[in-house]
């Protein structure tokens, strides 16, 4: 009966002892849960850091896209309506001016066609002169026979006269009107010229402007994925620290309550081994208390604590 007695105390201090190490096991489980609570806190706000990174970034990315070469409001859109402006302008002008250019060019012609029909005139009469010259002193070589022929020498040179008097009116008239009309043509072609030179050289200032308007916007855009490069570095980094800590302490606090019910399990088989009472010696296992009835062993990383 000692002997008895004496194994039945060795046993209820084996409990003790494994009770005892169950509490130790289950205080220890219980600071690495609250641990690991921490660190489901600490992951909330990181993945919410993460999201505002995110949303700052693309929303960066939006604006700078947004000022694109089809908005009228960015500098490129202004610059490109600006050039288009004084194209369709200098274009209309440019047709005004030269639709009179022909017209004076071809009143230019008419008159020059006139001169041409006149100096042909003026040699037709040069001719007659002669002619009547020649008869005159072949008349006055006659003269005692007869004076009769000079009578019609004098009115035939007479109507010579008023006519090269109208037909040099004519030319005086048609030089006059090239006169004019010349100085137009030469004023019209300067003028164009100038027109001409000073889109050019607008065209030229708004080219650059658009080139400069545009390496803006690359630059822009070059700054934006860079920005964007770092962030996503921040997004990746802080993805894996608040993952490796929850990892860390899922993994911590599974290992830990394997430990609890293998403890458990020991005990139960030194209670039964005694003859003890086991509802009264053992207490729940801490994945029952904690994770609900589903098996640690079944259970995999993130599933105990991550509800």
């Amino acid at each position: 009966m000692v002997v008895d007695s004496e194994a039945k105390t060795i046993g209820e201090q084996a409990v003790a002892i494994g009770l005892a190490l169950r509490s130790s096991l289950t205080e220890r489980i219980g600071e690495v849960v609250g641990m690991t609570e921490r660190e489901v806190m600490a992951a909330g706000e990181s993945v919410n850091r993460i999201v505002k990174i995110a949303s700052r970034q693309l929303e960066a990315l939006r604006n700078v896209l947004r000022q694109g070469a089809n908005d009228s409001a960015s500098p490129m859109g202004r610059a490109i309506a600006t050039q288009l402006r004084r194209a369709a302008g200098f274009a209309s002008d440019m047709a005004s001016r030269i639709a009179e250019q022909r017209e004076i060019a071809t009143q230019t012609a008419q008159s020059a066609a006139g001169i041409a029909d006149a100096a042909a005139s003026v040699q037709g009469l040069t001719r007659r002169a002669n002619i009547l010259a020649l008869n005159a002193r072949i008349e006055a070589a006659r003269l005692a026979e007869s004076a009769q022929g000079f009578s019609v020498i004098a009115t035939d040179m007479k109507n010579l006269s008023q006519a090269i008097a109208q037909l040099n009116g004519t030319i005086q008239g048609l030089a006059h009107t090239v006169q004019t009309l010349l100085p137009k043509m030469v004023a019209g072609v300067e003028s164009m010229s100038r027109s001409s030179e000073e889109f050019s050289k607008g065209l030229q200032d708004g080219m650059a402007d658009l080139e400069a308007a545009s390496r803006g916007q690359q630059e822009d855009v070059a700054v934006a994925l860079a920005t964007s490069d770092t962030a996503m570095n921040d997004i990746m980094h802080a993805s894996h620290e608040a993952l490796s800590h929850l990892q860390f302490q899922d993994a911590v606090a599974q290992g830990l309550m394997r430990l609890d019910n293998r403890a458990r399990e020991g005990v139960i088989a030194l209670c039964r081994l005694m003859g003890l009472d086991v509802e009264t010696h053992i207490s729940p296992a801490m994945h029952v208390e904690i994770g609900g009835d589903k098996p640690v062993e079944n259970s995999n990383a993130g599933e105990v604590f991550l509800f």
